[in-house]
């Protein structure tokens, strides 16, 4: 590997690193901004503290935000000979970001963050290799 083979891998390494970091606070931010799919999510008491007992996943997601329920899967029923069930994702579009803008700003957050992993994983691949990407 010739060493400006070796800088560009390390530039390339450090941007997606710094940008998938960003993007996940990002992600957080957008999700803090919703008010949840009753409209309750951010509602507080005279106190400051949150009115709306929020429900989490097993991974310790909100299940109260729309980006949630847009990333559950639906059960559909096969036609196959055996007449087993499939699980079928929503298409995450122009409808939901009309229903709520900020879970469709972290949907589109989490597309582009999804592609500096895939990238970050193809540099550190060629790292390993020795730079034959």
């Amino acid at each position: 590997m010739t060493e400006w083979k070796a800088l560009d891998l390390v530039v390339r390494y450090s941007h997606h690193t710094r940008t998938i970091k960003a993007l996940g606070q990002e992600i957080g931010e957008h999700l803090e901004r919703c008010k949840g799919l009753d409209g309750k999510r951010l509602e507080v008491d005279k106190f400051g503290c949150h009115i709306h007992q929020r429900d989490t996943d097993n991974k310790n997601r909100d299940k109260s935000t729309h980006l949630w329920g847009w990333y559950q899967p639906e059960t559909a029923g096969d036609d196959s000979y055996y007449g087993e069930s499939r699980l079928v994702w929503h298409q995450v579009g122009t409808l939901e970001a009309e229903e709520c803008p900020h879970c469709y700003a972290a949907h589109l957050a989490i597309q582009e963050r999804k592609e500096h992993r895939k990238k970050l994983g193809a540099v550190k691949a060629a790292m390993t290799r020795g730079g034959a990407a």
